[in-house]
Order: C-alpha cells, then structure tokens, then sequence
C-alpha cells in the first residue's frame, strides 16, 4: 500500500518541529493551535512569520541572561516603585543636578516569594553608582556567607560588561578597584568603580556602632540611594542607617520577604500606614482581606509610619518568571495570612498588642475633623518627665477625635521609640518600647505648662471656631498629691492648677480642672478604648454596621505610635505608657456631646 501524500499545509506544519522556543512564559511563546491556524492561513508566508517571532525571541531571552542590566526584563510592579524614586536613576543622561520630585527617603518594597523585588533593588542601586559620580552605597544582608556567596554573586552577575572587563587590572591613577572571584567575593568586600562611586558590603552580625561615622549617598546629588538592606534588617542597623543618610539627603532601600510575620524594624516603618494603592490577588478573591478595601484586594502602596517612607508590595503573580502557580500551590492548605504574605509580601500586627484592631481607617486628616464639637482635655503628669496632655473632641454624633497633644513628636522628637533589646529577656523591659527624646523635662513650672495649654487650644478654636473646651481633667492619683511650699501649708497640683500663678513676666489664671473621674481601675478604660477602636476585620467598613467611634488626627503621632504598639506588659515602666493612660482617664470620666446651651463658660482657657 502506497504511503498517504502529506499535503503542502501539513508539510509546512511539520516544519514548526525544528523551533525549540525556550520554555518559559515570557516573552510569550503562542500554542500549538495558533502556529497551525497561522500557517493554515497564510501558508509559507505564516511559516516566515514564526521563525522570525522564534529568532527574535530567543535573541530577547539571551540577551537579558547576558546582559541583566542593559537587556534584563522589567514587571509592571517595577514601575509603582520607579513612581516613588525622588530622583531618577536609570536614565543615562547626565545632569550636574536633579531636583527630588518627593520627600521620600525610606523605600520599603516587600513581596512575595520570587516577585523580582531583589532584582529591581540591585539594578536601581546600580544604575544609580554609576550615574551619579561619587556615590558610596552600602549593601547589607544576613551574614558574611551570604554576602560573599549570594549577595556579592548576584552583583556580578548583573554588572555592565565594560566594568566585568576591569576586573583584576591595576589602575595606576586609584580611580577604581574591581577584584572578584567566584566563592570569595569583592576583594575587601567592595567595589569602586572608574566614577569613583563604591559598594560597600556589610552584614547584620558587625555592629552598627563600628559605622557611627560613615556617610552614604552622593555629596552632590541628594536623594539617590545610599544603602541598600536585603531580608530581615534589625533594627539597630535601621536606626544607624536613617542617622547616616542625613549628611547627604540619601534614600535608603530595603527588600524583604515576612514570611514569618511582623518583626520589630517592619512595625517601625510600617506602622499603621493608610494604603494608597491596591490590586486584586485571585488566590484571595472573595476575601475580605483588609477593611476600607474590595474584597480580593491587597495592598500595591501604603504610607509609612513617618511622612518620608512609602512601603510598596511587588505581588508574585506581577513576575511572568516568578512561578505563581507553583507558588500559589505551595500556599493550599495553610492559614489565609500565610498566603498574603507568600504571594503579596504582606503582613499584619496583632500579636500581643493591646489595640489589635487600631488602624489606618482610625487615622483622620487634621484637614477633615468635624466642624463642629465639644472639646475635653487631660494631663498626665510625672516629675521626672514632661507632662503629657491629650484632647480629644466629640461630634454630634458621639464620635471621638484625638485632635491634639504635648509634647507633639514634630517638635520635641518621639515620646517613645521601639527598642533595640530583647523584650523576653529577664528585665521583661521593651515590650512598649523605650522612651524617647519627648520625655527629657523642657523646664517646665506649673504656670508655663498652663500658658502652653492656652496656647494650642487658642490654635484649635481658630481651625474650628465651632468647638468649645467642656472639661479640663488631671490625673486623679497624681492632682491631689501634696507639694509642700517652704514652712507654710501645703498645696497640690491640682489645687495648683486652678490658682492664679506668676511667670515673673505676666500673671496666669486659674483653668477650672477636675480630677479625673471613673473607677481607676486601668482595664475598665482600656476596655472602653478598644469598643471605641472596634471594627470586625473580616468585613468591609460600613458606616452603619462596622465602623470605629475613635479617629486620631495624623498630627498625634504619640499617640498613633502608642496605639499600634502598647501591650501593657511593661506595666508602670511602659515607655509609651501615657499617651494611652490619657486616653484612658478621658473615657473613664465620660466622653459626651454637649448640645450649645446646656454648658457653661470654661474658666482659664481661650473660649
């Protein structure tokens, strides 16, 4: 039996059997069912077309893989983190000065397993050193191991080739140094390069103090990376690093990947940031994953806990080469919060804290406090430290507003800062963080405390000629403490604070406090804050259904610090203590709207 002719179509599709198109998913190969269809249509010429997709896509493929960083693939996520760069680094033109488009000068970027994060950080570092003549970059990582076998390893595997090229020569003029060899690393553990710019490689285990005086970024360009941390950075290295970029106006970069969950420098950049920006993960879809978002969403952009760092997540699913299904397999059966941070870099702060609920949606815009409400006042105070005064407002509708505070952080610095040491250790010390600069005593008397009250309350009334100061209170145990006054009889604070008293310069009256009122029992209070802070994190925001009673304007930044990171273990020695004690004395004495009319003048005040 004669064999069957094949016709010139089928001749044509068996040609497709000598491409071997690279397995991998980008750029995009099409299926077997379009290849044929195309020659099926266009015959010889549908043929052509494939070879010259197949040549050009393999010579796409080689040259990212030997040219990572002139050829090399970018994702979509890149470009959210390229929005938030104050200076542009990849573009090759050369400026003697750029003006930063922003104030940002912490990049956070977290992601999921394999979302290019790491690869996006090095390339950006880079094109920055080599851009910017001068620049000293630090890069950090786990441990000496790593930095020389991985860290180092990627560097050079993603150099220019014109810089590969210098590798071992001698520079008679000093300008650069390049030594590699595979396994050992940079010689010295840096790089310089033919601009005078260098890497720096240092690793988490040497101390920080040894680097007290070190300066990164580039003396003549600020707002260009000067470090770069890869991983679990602690945070003494953090506190170093912030310290050290401020000589030349450098942006710090870390990446990282929480897969096991908050740690103490996350708390402290992340905070309770609002989220600016979000996308759809499907492998959560359905889910209410955070209030104020649609269901399925994770978060793409948040603000940090300072005004100058952005946190942005690179989702897994982002990187066409990252393997999202295999990913997203290695994720079925664990709990829902392993999956956000495996495939989206997100995690959440609850553990331990005594306000798990506080968050963003707690945090109001001073610019969006109501118009109209009855404003109360508390003073925590303490004669070794600063007083600490909070008000509050309530609106009509029973609301509450922490809206203002003393001493307030953009001033005097942090009331409390998160610790360096080991909470767990014996002295049990930590867990509410360690005090911070706003704690040292500014000199204070009684009649100058009094004066500074006036003072800001003057200011809310003239941002909110609506409000009215309804009731002053001071610390129940502490206003009737006895002060003796030389052999005569004693007085107290509080009878203090209600007298008229001298500065030497000009007289100040009376102010009608209270003591503050409830039972004194602490977790009466503390209960009341959490009901006011309460909202069901496994449903979207409702106004009607679930929604907080409590906000906090963005200029409280004491107490925000305290509410994300107050536990009570510390006790009384809780560093971040007092912020929530205020809080807590204003609910216990009650929390009302007064309607105009149903209260008197309020004695001592600007109202």
């Amino acid at each position: 039996m004669r064999p069957a002719i094949m016709s010139s179509i089928e001749l044509l599709i068996a040609g497709l059997q000598s491409l071997k198109p690279s397995r991998q998913p980008f750029p995009p190969w099409p299926s077997d069912e379009a290849l044929r269809a195309l020659i099926v249509q266009k015959g010889e010429a549908g043929l052509q077309e494939i070879a010259e997709l197949y040549t050009a896509r393999e010579r796409v493929i080689r040259e990212a893989k030997l040219d990572p960083f002139g050829k090399g693939f970018e994702w979509k996520c890149w470009k959210r983190a390229d929005d938030l760069l104050p200076v542009i680094v990849w573009d090759k033109t050369k400026f003697d000065y750029l003006v930063p488009i922003n104030d940002i000068r912490l990049m956070v970027v977290l992601g999921g397993n394999r979302a290019s994060k790491t690869t996006w950080a090095v390339k950006r570092c880079l094109q920055s050193a080599l851009r910017f003549d001068r620049t000293r970059l630090i890069f950090l990582c786990q441990k000496l191991e790593t930095s020389r076998q991985v860290q180092q390893a990627y560097i050079w595997d993603f150099l220019p080739q014109q810089i590969k090229a210098l590798n071992g020569k001698s520079d008679r003029k000093r300008t650069f140094y390049v030594k590699y060899q595979k396994g050992t690393g940079f010689s010295g553990d840096k790089i310089v390069f033919p601009n005078e710019s260098e890497i720096v490689f240092l690793v988490y285990t040497q101390s920080p103090s040894d680097y007290e005086g070190i300066q990164v970024g580039c003396p003549n360009q600020p707002a260009v990376p000067g470090w770069y941390a890869d991983e679990s950075l602690p945070l003494d290295w953090l506190t170093l690093l912030r310290t050290r970029s401020a000589t030349f106006d450098a942006v710090g970069i870390w990446t990282f990947t929480p897969l096991s969950g908050m740690t103490p420098s996350l708390k402290e950049t992340i905070g309770q940031g609002k989220v600016l920006e979000y996308e759809m993960e499907p492998y959560l879809a359905g889910r209410q994953n955070l209030p104020g978002l649609p269901k399925g969403a994770m978060p793409t952009v948040q603000e940090g806990s300072r005004p100058d760092t952005r946190v942005i997540y690179f989702h897994t699913r982002e990187n066409p080469l990252g393997g999202y299904d295999r990913v997203v397999n290695a994720c079925k059966g664990k709990p829902w919060y392993m999956a956000e941070r495996t495939l989206c870099g997100f995690t959440r702060d609850t553990r331990g804290r005594m306000f798990g609920t506080f968050g963003s949606w707690n945090v109001i815009a001073s610019d969006q406090l109501p118009s109209e409400a009855v404003v109360y006042m508390h003073v925590d105070p303490h004669p070794a430290r600063n007083w600490f005064i909070l008000w509050v407002a309530v609106d009509p509708a029973g609301r509450v507003y922490a809206v203002d505070e003393w001493p307030p952080e953009q001033e005097f610095g942090e009331w409390a800062v998160a610790t360096t040491r080991n909470p767990s250790a014996d002295s049990g010390l930590g867990w509410d963080g360690d005090t911070g600069p706003a704690q040292e005593p500014a000199g204070l008397g009684i009649a100058q405390y009094k004066l500074e009250i006036q003072r800001r309350e003057g200011k809310l009334q003239e941002a909110r000629r609506h409000w009215t100061v309804v009731r002053r209170t001071v610390d129940r145990r502490a206003g009737p403490v006895p002060i003796p006054i030389g052999s005569g009889p004693s007085t107290c604070l509080w009878q203090e604070l209600n007298d008229e008293q001298s500065t030497g310069q000009e007289t100040v009256g009376g102010m009608d406090f209270e003591l503050a009122g409830g039972s004194g029992i602490e977790e009466d209070g503390l209960e009341l804050i959490r009901q006011a802070l309460f909202v069901d994190l496994d449903k979207a925001l409702d106004p009607l259904s679930n929604y907080p009673k409590l906000f906090v304007s963005d200029k409280c930044r004491q107490l925000i610090w305290a509410l994300e990171n107050f536990t009570g273990r510390d006790k009384i020695r809780g560093a971040c203590k007092d912020p929530i004690d205020c809080l807590r004395d204003m609910f216990t004495s009650g929390l009302d709207y007064i309607e105009p009319g149903k209260y008197g003048p309020y004695g001592g005040g600007s109202y």
